[in-house]
């Protein structure tokens, strides 16, 4: 991360000081095609889930949709005060969206 990727915490509104939290989001599915060969073979090899994946045609029934494409990650700075009280990662995330969509 360079520093001009920092702002302030997207909690409070203040600095985040020489530490702070990164929280990435993004959405994810579960695909049913993939989740069903690998949990119809694990159902098969006796319940052992971690041998079915190494079998299965595909293991990846989890879909992350930030890993393939990077501009799907949403990215919040926490500043460590925040981090101890309660913080509320959709408001969070909703103040950031507009921010995103105009490019900063």
């Amino acid at each position: 991360m360079k520093l001009s990727d920092l702002h302030v915490c997207d909690s409070c509104g203040g600095a985040v000081g020489m530490q702070f939290y990164v929280v990435r989001v993004s959405l994810a599915i579960v695909m049913a095609r993939e989740a069903n060969q690998v949990l119809g073979l694990a159902q098969m090899l006796g319940g052992r889930l971690g041998l079915a994946e190494v079998f299965a045609p595909d293991d990846n029934a989890v879909m992350v949709f930030g890993d393939e494409d990077k501009s799907l990650m949403d990215e919040l700075l926490i500043c460590m005060n925040c981090l101890q009280r309660d913080v509320h990662l959709a408001q969070m995330l909703d103040r950031r969206t507009p921010a995103k969509e105009d490019g900063a």
